[in-house]
């Protein structure tokens, strides 16, 4: 079956405290494993960084949500890509905050992902490997 991977960013509405993220998250990971949805969510500065990832109508149904879901600003679809293989398959959510995810890191994540959509047959390893190394210095729960 193949699976729909989608990376957005977004602005937080409100000035959220870790807990209050840690709760959504918690609420996501319950209602996110029901729909097979697998990926990373990391919070910093004010910005949400996203990857869903799973059958295409459960991800674009949850994708769905977030845009309307008044805690969000200026959502914005970095890449979708359909793939045979999960990236991040071993993790409900994984979540991680840290100063890296700032506004220029947030552009040159946008930047390569614009590049990549460009292409005909996109090659992701990189982008994905940019997102799991930052997660190495995070503090991350699944």
């Amino acid at each position: 079956m193949p699976i729909l991977q989608l990376l957005y960013k977004s602005r937080a509405a409100a000035l959220f405290q870790p807990y209050e993220v840690e709760q959504i998250l918690q609420k996501s990971q319950d209602a996110n494993s029901h729909r097979a949805i697998t990926g990373l969510l990391l919070f910093s500065e004010g910005y949400f960084l996203q990857l869903l990832e799973g059958p295409e109508e459960e991800v674009r149904g949850v994708y769905s949500k977030i845009v309307q879901d008044e805690r969000h600003t200026n959502v914005e679809t970095l890449i979708e890509i359909s793939s045979g293989e999960r990236r991040f398959g071993s993790w409900s959510m994984a979540y991680g905050n840290q100063e890296t995810v700032n506004e220029s890191w947030l552009e040159s994540l946008s930047a390569e992902c614009t590049a990549l959509q460009r292409q005909q047959e996109p090659d992701t390893q990189h982008l994905w490997a940019r997102l799991l190394s930052l997660t190495l210095n995070l503090r991350l729960s699944a």
